[in-house]
């Protein structure tokens, strides 16, 4: 896949190529879910050596920028809270 410099291209390209990956592939390269699932999974990322990550919370463009924002701060009270509790 080539780059476009049009970011409506460029997102319109990864959305049909990341139809084409099956549900269960795509859940098991992101973390997901509750806070405890979270946990979890970040957790096991860590077990095999994973010492950085790159958070990027998945927009809700139908919640509005407010919505938006009490879910970043419900996951870093919930999941990130926890990891600098628990490695501090």
């Amino acid at each position: 896949m080539e780059k476009s410099p049009d970011p409506r291209v460029q997102r319109e390209m990864i959305r049909k190529i990341a139809s084409l990956i099956p549900r269960e592939t795509a859940l098991n390269t992101v973390i997901h879910g509750t806070p405890s699932d979270c946990i979890e999974q970040v957790s096991n990322y860590a077990k095999e050596g994973c010492r950085e990550f790159l958070l990027t919370l998945r927009r809700q463009l139908d919640y509005g920028q407010e919505m938006n924002a009490t879910m970043a701060r419900f996951f870093a009270e919930k999941v990130i809270r926890y990891f600098l509790e628990e490695y501090d």
